[in-house]
């Protein structure tokens, strides 16, 4: 049997590429804003989110950079 690895919600991955690139600090705070479009099955609570969210990064504060 092969394991199948699980794939992120789009929005997840989305905010894992934004970490990965410094877009996100990685040691600190951030406030992430994840809009969904209005047909979106995670809204409806029907399913997994099964749109392209928009992730906009509302505040972010690097601890190793404060004083």
């Amino acid at each position: 049997m092969s394991k199948q690895r699980k794939r992120l919600p789009n929005y997840a991955a989305k905010i894992k590429y934004l970490h990965a690139i410094g877009a996100i600090p990685r040691v600190g705070i951030a406030k992430v804003d994840v809009l969904h479009d209005d047909w979106c099955a995670l809204l409806a609570q029907q399913g997994p989110c099964n749109c392209r969210p928009e992730v906009k990064i509302r505040h972010a504060v690097d601890e190793t950079r404060r004083n």
